[in-house]
């Protein structure tokens, strides 16, 4: 695009001829062309980013593996202590991958189902850890202090 067109136009000659040739000069296939790119990348741009948006405020509680995620998350869970949930989710057919930090008799329910001894310390840590189990036990008979 020629960068005189944004100039201030010095009246030079015959102006009816100066308007048409820049007329001719704005519309050309070319300019149109490039122009016709930019507005359709801008409208994308646009609706990609109201798309992403309207996803953002979608309510969690709608998607079980997306409120799981953010539960993982919030309990700061580490990788392997969220692929442990996953096998408790899978082997006892919970429905909603939720209620594994709702219930902690699923996780109880799951440690038979393990033969490995590891497995089943770190299903009781994870039990103790999401639900403070030993902790309440020892708060019970902790004195109280005012």
């Amino acid at each position: 695009m020629d960068l005189h067109l944004f100039l201030p136009l010095v009246a030079a000659g015959d102006p009816a001829r100066h308007s048409a040739s820049t007329a001719a000069r704005l519309f050309d296939p070319p300019t149109l062309g490039a122009s016709a790119a930019g507005l359709a990348f801008g409208v994308l741009l646009v609706w990609l980013y109201t798309s992403w948006l309207a996803q953002q405020r979608q309510p969690t509680a709608s998607y079980p593996e997306r409120l799981f995620g953010e539960l993982c998350r919030a309990h700061r869970l580490s990788a392997a202590q969220r692929r442990l949930l996953e096998w408790v989710i899978a082997e006892l057919h919970v429905l909603q991958p939720a209620m594994v930090f709702l219930d902690p008799n699923l996780l109880e329910a799951a440690v038979p189902r393990t033969a490995a001894p590891a497995v089943r310390k770190r299903l009781i840590d994870l039990q103790s850890r999401l639900f403070a189990i030993g902790e309440r036990k020892t708060a019970a008979v902790a004195p109280r202090r005012d």
